[in-house]
């Protein structure tokens, strides 16, 4: 999806608040057991030329240093939904979606959708709950209320799982493993920002082929007859530079 200071799919984006890469990091640790690739540079372009800023991978989760706000959260939910649950679990909270919201999405749609919820609910909502007490009283009505939120009871208790710690170094076992395959290949789905709608660039690889070419033409042009290159005008923060310095740097 793409993700701007706008309102999609009924949920605020702004992102222009950036991810705390530490604490990112260490909830994916303690929550999930897994260290996630930290990279300094946006982790691939899209057919539709967006930034991909998070992806899960089978062994692991990559984010970009200048996600914004809560992306791990997005990712965290792809893990679990992928990789952890069982295939029995995963069709109720697919099906009772497209139930509940009358729509005939596909699944990786509605996971999408799904990630982006679990995000709000995270970065808004999560700290109203209690989910270590020891307190049955509390932690039931608390269950009762986040059932309440989510409209299902399966998706409740995903959320409450997830807080809990219940999926903290557990293995995707083979039958998920082959499914994630066969939809996402070895990527696996996308946190996207800064999305551009090209009119006649339509594939990954003509896009790649594209910066290439330009990549060689800017300096083949800029280093001839002792010509010097100016960068003063180059924003470091700038999305459009991103692929040139992944090329450069490969």
């Amino acid at each position: 999806m793409t993700v701007e200071d706008s309102v999609k799919d009924g949920i605020w984006y702004n992102a222009t608040e950036k991810m705390d890469v530490d604490q990112a990091k260490q909830w994916i640790e303690k929550t999930l057991g897994i260290t996630p690739e930290i990279t300094n540079y946006v982790i691939d372009v899209t057919e539709a030329g967006q930034s991909v800023v998070g992806r899960v991978t089978v062994d692991s989760i990559k984010l970009y240093n200048d996600a914004p706000k809560g992306v791990e959260f997005h990712e965290a939910w792809h893990r679990v939904s992928q990789l952890c649950i069982d295939e029995k679990h995963r069709r109720k909270i697919y099906d009772r979606y497209k139930k509940k919201s009358k729509s005939n999405l596909s699944d990786a749609a509605i996971d999408e959708i799904l990630a982006e919820q679990f995000r709000e609910f995270m970065l808004n909502d999560a700290a109203k709950y209690d989910f270590d007490t020891k307190n049955w009283f509390r932690r039931i009505l608390d269950f009762i209320k986040l059932w309440a939120r989510t409209g299902q009871y399966t998706l409740a208790k995903v959320y409450a799982d997830i807080n809990r710690g219940k999926y903290y170094g557990v293995k995707p076992n083979d039958a998920n493993v082959e499914r994630f395959k066969s939809i996402y290949s070895d990527e696996g789905p996308n946190f996207e920002v800064n999305g551009y709608q090209f009119k006649t660039i339509t594939k990954t690889k003509q896009f790649d082929d594209i910066v290439k070419s330009l990549t060689y033409a800017f300096f083949q042009c800029s280093f001839v007859e002792g010509k010097s290159i100016d960068y003063t005008d180059i924003n470091p923060k700038d999305y459009s530079f991103e692929r040139l310095k992944l090329i450069v740097e490969a």
